[in-house]
Protein backbone atom coordinates (compact mmCIF):
# COMPACT_ATOMS: atom_id res chain seq x y z
CA UNK A 1 0.00 0.00 0.00
CA UNK A 2 2.40 2.47 0.82
CA UNK A 3 6.72 2.46 0.62
CA UNK A 4 8.72 3.86 3.55
CA UNK A 5 11.95 4.78 2.86
CA UNK A 6 13.53 5.38 5.57
CA UNK A 7 17.03 7.47 6.52
CA UNK A 8 17.75 8.82 3.18
CA UNK A 9 20.10 11.41 2.27
CA UNK A 10 18.97 14.57 0.35
CA UNK A 11 20.96 17.92 0.21
CA UNK A 12 22.75 16.72 2.85
CA UNK A 13 19.43 16.26 5.56
CA UNK A 14 18.32 12.53 7.14
CA UNK A 15 15.20 11.88 5.54
CA UNK A 16 12.32 9.75 5.97
CA UNK A 17 9.47 9.41 3.06
CA UNK A 18 5.88 7.66 2.78
CA UNK A 19 4.78 7.69 -0.83
CA UNK A 20 0.71 7.77 -1.50
CA UNK A 21 -1.15 7.87 -4.03
CA UNK A 22 -3.69 9.80 -5.20
CA UNK A 23 -6.36 6.85 -4.39
CA UNK A 24 -4.94 6.17 -1.10
CA UNK A 25 -4.82 9.77 -0.32
CA UNK A 26 -8.48 10.00 -1.60
CA UNK A 27 -9.52 7.19 0.61
CA UNK A 28 -7.85 8.39 3.85
CA UNK A 29 -9.48 12.27 3.24
CA UNK A 30 -12.73 10.37 2.85
CA UNK A 31 -12.32 8.45 6.06
CA UNK A 32 -11.28 11.14 8.05
CA UNK A 33 -14.34 13.39 6.36
CA UNK A 34 -16.82 11.03 7.30
CA UNK A 35 -15.79 10.39 10.82
CA UNK A 36 -15.61 14.33 11.65
CA UNK A 37 -19.00 15.35 9.68
CA UNK A 38 -21.22 12.30 10.43
CA UNK A 39 -21.92 12.32 7.16
CA UNK A 40 -20.55 10.23 3.85
CA UNK A 41 -17.89 12.62 2.36
CA UNK A 42 -16.64 11.05 -1.35
CA UNK A 43 -13.46 12.89 -1.95
CA UNK A 44 -11.10 12.67 -4.78
CA UNK A 45 -7.58 13.82 -4.58
CA UNK A 46 -5.79 15.50 -7.59
CA UNK A 47 -3.02 17.42 -9.46
CA UNK A 48 -4.28 20.68 -10.23
CA UNK A 49 -0.24 22.03 -11.16
CA UNK A 50 3.12 20.85 -11.73
CA UNK A 51 3.68 21.63 -7.92
CA UNK A 52 -0.02 21.07 -6.68
CA UNK A 53 -2.80 18.95 -5.86
CA UNK A 54 -6.32 19.91 -4.03
CA UNK A 55 -9.10 17.20 -2.89
CA UNK A 56 -11.70 17.57 -4.80
CA UNK A 57 -15.53 17.50 -3.18
CA UNK A 58 -17.96 17.84 -6.29
CA UNK A 59 -20.01 14.92 -5.22
CA UNK A 60 -19.93 15.98 -1.50
CA UNK A 61 -19.31 19.57 -0.82
CA UNK A 62 -19.34 20.96 2.80
CA UNK A 63 -21.14 23.84 3.67
CA UNK A 64 -18.95 26.35 5.42
CA UNK A 65 -19.84 25.74 8.96
CA UNK A 66 -18.95 22.19 8.46
CA UNK A 67 -15.31 23.35 6.64
CA UNK A 68 -14.91 25.37 10.38
CA UNK A 69 -14.84 21.91 11.68
CA UNK A 70 -12.12 20.68 9.27
CA UNK A 71 -10.10 24.05 9.83
CA UNK A 72 -10.14 23.30 13.61
CA UNK A 73 -9.60 19.37 12.86
CA UNK A 74 -6.74 20.17 11.35
CA UNK A 75 -5.65 23.08 13.12
CA UNK A 76 -5.43 25.82 10.18
CA UNK A 77 -3.37 28.51 10.35
CA UNK A 78 -3.91 32.05 8.95
CA UNK A 79 -2.83 30.69 5.16
CA UNK A 80 -4.91 27.56 4.99
CA UNK A 81 -8.17 29.69 5.79
CA UNK A 82 -7.22 32.29 3.20
CA UNK A 83 -6.88 29.51 1.07
CA UNK A 84 -10.17 27.47 1.47
CA UNK A 85 -12.11 30.59 2.31
CA UNK A 86 -15.90 30.29 1.18
CA UNK A 87 -18.61 33.37 2.69
CA UNK A 88 -21.06 31.11 1.89
CA UNK A 89 -22.20 28.39 -0.80
CA UNK A 90 -20.98 24.91 -1.15
CA UNK A 91 -16.80 24.59 -0.68
CA UNK A 92 -15.90 22.26 -3.56
CA UNK A 93 -12.38 21.62 -2.62
CA UNK A 94 -9.91 21.31 0.02
CA UNK A 95 -6.43 22.70 -0.71
CA UNK A 96 -3.02 21.03 -0.41
CA UNK A 97 -1.67 22.79 2.96
CA UNK A 98 -5.06 21.60 4.77
CA UNK A 99 -4.99 18.24 3.97
CA UNK A 100 -1.28 17.67 4.54
CA UNK A 101 -1.97 18.78 8.37
CA UNK A 102 -5.25 15.87 8.24
CA UNK A 103 -2.65 13.38 6.86
CA UNK A 104 -0.30 14.76 8.80
CA UNK A 105 -2.12 12.84 11.71
CA UNK A 106 -1.90 9.18 10.75
CA UNK A 107 2.67 9.69 9.43
CA UNK A 108 4.76 7.56 11.50
CA UNK A 109 6.74 11.20 11.51
CA UNK A 110 6.37 14.85 11.63
CA UNK A 111 5.54 16.33 7.82
CA UNK A 112 7.99 18.85 7.10
CA UNK A 113 7.75 18.61 3.01
CA UNK A 114 5.46 17.38 0.09
CA UNK A 115 6.78 16.24 -3.86
CA UNK A 116 4.45 14.93 -5.82
CA UNK A 117 4.42 13.06 -9.20
CA UNK A 118 1.58 11.81 -11.75
CA UNK A 119 0.59 8.84 -9.52
CA UNK A 120 0.53 10.15 -6.09
CA UNK A 121 2.65 12.34 -3.25
CA UNK A 122 5.92 11.89 -1.31
CA UNK A 123 5.18 13.02 2.52
CA UNK A 124 8.82 13.82 3.76
CA UNK A 125 10.34 14.61 7.13
CA UNK A 126 13.76 15.73 7.50
CA UNK A 127 14.71 14.87 10.95
CA UNK A 128 16.83 11.81 10.36
CA UNK A 129 14.44 9.84 13.12
CA UNK A 130 10.93 8.79 14.13
CA UNK A 131 9.79 11.68 15.86
CA UNK A 132 6.41 10.45 16.67
CA UNK A 133 5.32 7.23 18.46
CA UNK A 134 1.20 6.22 18.65
CA UNK A 135 0.44 3.45 20.83
CA UNK A 136 -3.33 2.37 21.18
CA UNK A 137 -5.17 2.28 24.09
CA UNK A 138 -8.46 0.81 25.00
CA UNK A 139 -11.36 3.25 24.04
CA UNK A 140 -10.52 3.67 20.32
CA UNK A 141 -7.46 6.38 21.26
CA UNK A 142 -3.99 6.68 20.66
CA UNK A 143 -1.60 8.04 23.18
CA UNK A 144 0.74 9.91 21.36
CA UNK A 145 4.43 11.57 21.68
CA UNK A 146 5.95 13.89 19.57
CA UNK A 147 8.99 15.44 19.18
CA UNK A 148 9.73 19.12 18.67
CA UNK A 149 13.51 19.61 17.36
CA UNK A 150 13.87 22.24 15.17
CA UNK A 151 12.25 25.04 17.64
CA UNK A 152 13.69 27.43 19.74
CA UNK A 153 11.93 25.35 22.39
CA UNK A 154 12.77 21.48 21.62
CA UNK A 155 10.83 19.28 23.81
CA UNK A 156 8.26 16.47 23.68
CA UNK A 157 4.59 16.96 23.57
CA UNK A 158 2.63 13.98 24.65
CA UNK A 159 -1.11 13.96 23.64
CA UNK A 160 -4.81 11.90 23.10
CA UNK A 161 -5.79 11.51 19.62
CA UNK A 162 -9.36 9.95 18.62
CA UNK A 163 -9.89 9.65 14.82
CA UNK A 164 -12.21 12.54 13.74
CA UNK A 165 -11.61 14.66 16.94
CA UNK A 166 -9.13 17.40 17.77
CA UNK A 167 -5.82 16.28 19.73
CA UNK A 168 -6.20 16.60 23.44
CA UNK A 169 -3.01 17.81 24.75
CA UNK A 170 -1.48 16.27 28.08
CA UNK A 171 1.50 17.50 29.36
CA UNK A 172 5.04 18.17 27.55
CA UNK A 173 9.24 18.84 28.66
CA UNK A 174 11.04 21.25 26.93
CA UNK A 175 14.27 23.19 27.35
CA UNK A 176 13.44 26.60 27.48
CA UNK A 177 16.35 28.98 27.01
CA UNK A 178 14.88 31.81 28.83
CA UNK A 179 15.03 30.51 32.62
CA UNK A 180 18.65 30.39 34.18
CA UNK A 181 21.12 28.25 33.87
CA UNK A 182 21.06 24.89 35.51
CA UNK A 183 16.84 25.54 35.13
CA UNK A 184 16.29 25.06 31.10
CA UNK A 185 14.60 22.16 31.62
CA UNK A 186 10.83 22.35 31.94
CA UNK A 187 7.39 20.54 32.33
CA UNK A 188 4.13 21.40 31.55
CA UNK A 189 0.76 19.62 32.27
CA UNK A 190 -2.77 20.42 30.92
CA UNK A 191 -6.32 19.55 32.27
CA UNK A 192 -9.38 18.44 29.79
CA UNK A 193 -11.05 20.85 27.86
CA UNK A 194 -8.41 23.67 29.01
CA UNK A 195 -5.93 25.18 25.92
CA UNK A 196 -3.23 26.57 27.93
CA UNK A 197 -0.92 24.35 30.56
CA UNK A 198 -2.56 24.77 34.19
CA UNK A 199 1.34 23.86 35.27
CA UNK A 200 4.73 24.58 34.36
CA UNK A 201 7.68 24.78 36.20
CA UNK A 202 11.22 23.87 35.44
CA UNK A 203 12.26 20.53 36.24
CA UNK A 204 15.33 21.12 39.15
CA UNK A 205 13.65 24.45 40.73
CA UNK A 206 15.00 24.26 44.22
CA UNK A 207 11.93 25.55 45.17
CA UNK A 208 9.33 22.83 44.31
CA UNK A 209 9.44 20.81 47.63
CA UNK A 210 9.91 16.92 47.42
CA UNK A 211 7.26 14.36 47.69
CA UNK A 212 9.01 13.02 50.28
CA UNK A 213 9.23 16.36 52.53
Amino acid sequence: MVQINPYHKFQQAPMQCLYLTWGEISAVMSDELTKLLSRRIEADAAREYLQCWVLQLFMNPLTPDELEKVFDYAGADEWDREQNYYEDGKVMELCEALCGKIINKHLPFKLADKCQDEKGVWFISYVGAIDRIQIPIPGGVSLCAELFIDTEYPGINLFLRKPGEIDKALCFAEHNPSKPPGKEVCIGVYAENMDDPVYYESYNDPQQESPNN
